[in-house]
């Protein structure tokens, strides 16, 4: 085991905090609360937080934003596949339906259209039926130059998804008899009909999801859109320099006219962290993907900018387990390796909440199950610290004794070795190296060792992130994200064979053939076609518990309530808010750039 890393993370942690108070972290708070008008003697540290506020009447049109990605996308195709992609999707590409946001409140995930002016369902569920908006025009480049959407458009999106699309056994029952999409057709004027094999629950959400149908120019059918964005959202891709940047311009023939505010919006690839820090201090970024540990010391350096406290920020990589180790196949060996993890020390560190909490903060840590723990979840997530979780709870609590017996009771009463096969490059995001260390150093507490398989990106995309357990050892998995935007549909992604690049690959038979868990199944069967919403839900919350002791994945720890950092030139920051759904969309569509604020002021 790595008892030494694990040692220098919790020193480093120690140290984290040592460093704070020596060089004033009480006395930072002090006078933040000083500044504030509130009184160092428990006085209330939550008026270090900035309230967002709607300026929407206020804003204006103009200027360049600049954020960043930390890698080349893999593919820039509108059906591929990539973290990198999947978020610049977002506001290239339309889609039937979108997520209504919450205004100064998480969103509740309710639908609402897109290039949908109205829809209908019959009455039997089996039939929806689309009237699209008239006024969807492409983007103004070659060989579109801004015409309007048309059927054809329509027709080929679907023929294109169902035959290329990593994700077309989740809709298309051409490719999966288990899918739900028997046909898609343009009987009329503006009219698109979706035939279905059975109800499902969740179907408008699959076509507002960034990662299924975008909806593309019948024109694409001599084009490469693995190299180039053509689409009809809101920003178009109007020019790409690998390593460099990607430069994306408001869409002058977008349908919503009053929207978005900001003319251009510049993707500079900066792979080191330190890279997006030096940039957010001189106010190049208005706002970034900034470390929970650096939001304190950059709001004591920068008193002028804001600090704001935001949704529950959970972790979405996950540890995942190739079934051709037959020793993984053992859930006795799956649950040992959960109970090594010590969630609350590892959200400690990776949220900076014990500090938070230290300066009056108000934090809030949860647990993930098979159910991710964030606000998009409440009320289909159970709480597995809570009382009505039952026995399987055991299996997220830290227990290394017990870990060690369930190890032996697998017969490896000496410890085991498993192939740990990841990458170490950016492409899974911030931290993700120093994860998995992480994870395999408690994991090492209980008597695992790793031989480590360091691959490439496209191998690991291509043969560990989306085979399905089809390999041998771990991986450690970013995506893809949850294609319907809600549990029920998470479930059926992940452990599901209808799930396609989701699904884990496992077999509750222990025979490594993919086939899936019977009991699962009939539990998602019943869940997914039944409109009463009380019932799916106690599915919901029974599937967290059979699936607590089964862990077929494990999902790294949870989320915590997290902090963010943002120049005041950036307005309606934390106002409008969508989750991960289409954070980018609705963020880019309802900020704008105040000029007369700092850092230009």
């Amino acid at each position: 085991m790595n008892q030494s890393y694990w040692q220098r993370f919790l020193h480093r942690r120690m140290s984290r905090r040592g460093a704070m108070a020596a060089t004033g972290a009480t006395a930072i708070g002090a006078a933040f609360l000083a500044a504030c008008g509130g009184d160092d003697d428990g006085g209330d540290s939550s008026s270090l937080v900035s309230k967002p506020v709607d300026t929407t009447n206020q804003a204006m049109r103009g200027g360049t934003l600049t954020r960043t990605v930390n890698s080349d996308p893999p593919t820039l195709d509108p059906h591929g596949g990539g973290p990198t992609a999947a978020g610049l999707r977002e506001f290239v590409f339309s889609r039937f339906f979108r997520y209504e946001p919450g205004v100064l409140e998480p969103s509740t995930g309710k639908i609402a259209p897109d290039v949908a002016e109205s829809w209908e369902w019959a009455t039997d569920g089996l039939t929806l039926t689309i009237r699209m908006r008239p006024d969807v025009k492409f983007h103004n480049l070659p060989p579109v130059n801004g015409r309007a959407m048309d059927l054809e458009d329509i027709t080929y999106t679907w023929e294109r998804f169902s035959a290329q699309s990593a994700n077309r056994n989740l809709l298309a029952n051409s490719v999966n008899p288990g899918a739900p999409v028997l046909s898609v057709t343009t009987p009329g004027a503006r009219t698109v009909v979706f035939k279905f094999k059975e109800p499902l629950v969740y179907v408008e959400n699959f076509l507002g999801h960034r990662g299924l149908l975008n909806l593309v120019p019948k024109e694409s059918r001599d084009l490469d859109l693995r190299q180039r964005m053509l689409g009809s959202g809101p920003f178009l891709l109007s020019n790409y320099q690998p390593s460099v940047a990607l430069t994306f311009q408001r869409h002058e023939g977008y349908w919503d006219r009053s929207r978005p505010y900001i003319d251009q919006v510049t993707y500079p690839v900066l792979g080191e962290y330190s890279q997006i820090l030096a940039q957010f201090r001189v106010g190049a970024l208005l706002e970034g993907p900034i470390s929970q540990s650096d939001v304190l010391s950059l709001k004591r350096d920068l008193p002028q900018i804001n600090l704001f406290e935001g949704d529950l920020d959970t972790e979405s990589r996950r540890t995942i387990f190739g079934w051709q180790d037959t020793n993984l196949r053992d859930e006795r060996v799956r649950q040992a390796l959960s109970m090594s993890i010590d969630r609350d020390t590892w959200l400690d560190a990776q949220y900076n909440t014990d500090i938070f909490s230290a300066q009056g903060l108000k934090v809030t840590k949860r647990w993930h199950t098979a159910v991710e723990c964030g606000d998009q979840n409440a009320g289909w997530w159970l709480d597995p610290q809570g009382k009505d979780f039952g026995e399987n709870a055991k299996y997220y609590q830290l227990n290394v004794a017990e870990a060690k017996k369930l190890l032996a009771a697998a017969g490896h009463a000496n410890g085991l070795e498993i192939t740990s096969n990841h990458i170490t490059t950016g492409e899974n995001g911030a931290g993700y190296v120093d994860f998995i260390s992480t994870f395999e150093s408690m994991a090492g507490e209980a008597g695992f060792t790793f031989k480590k398989n360091i691959i490439t990106y496209d191998n690991y995309f291509n043969n560990y992130r989306t085979a399905q357990g089809k390999f041998n050892g771990l991986s450690y998995k970013l995506g893809p994200i949850n294609p319907s935007g809600n549990a029920l549909g998470g479930l059926v992604y992940e452990f599901s064979p209808i799930g396609g690049v989701g699904f884990h690959g496992f077999d509750a038979a222990r025979t490594g053939d993919g086939s899936g868990d019977p009991h699962v199944e009939a539990e998602l069967k019943k869940a997914t076609s039944n409109f009463d919403v009380e019932a799916r839900r106690k599915i919901v919350h029974d599937l967290q518990r059979y699936l607590a002791k089964t862990m077929y994945n494990i999902r790294w720890p949870g989320g915590a309530t997290s902090f963010n950092v943002a120049w005041p030139a950036l307005r309606n920051y934390r106002v409008f808010r969508a989750g991960d759904q289409q954070e980018n969309l609705i963020n880019l569509t309802n900020w704008w750039i105040d000029s007369s604020q700092p850092p230009n002021a």
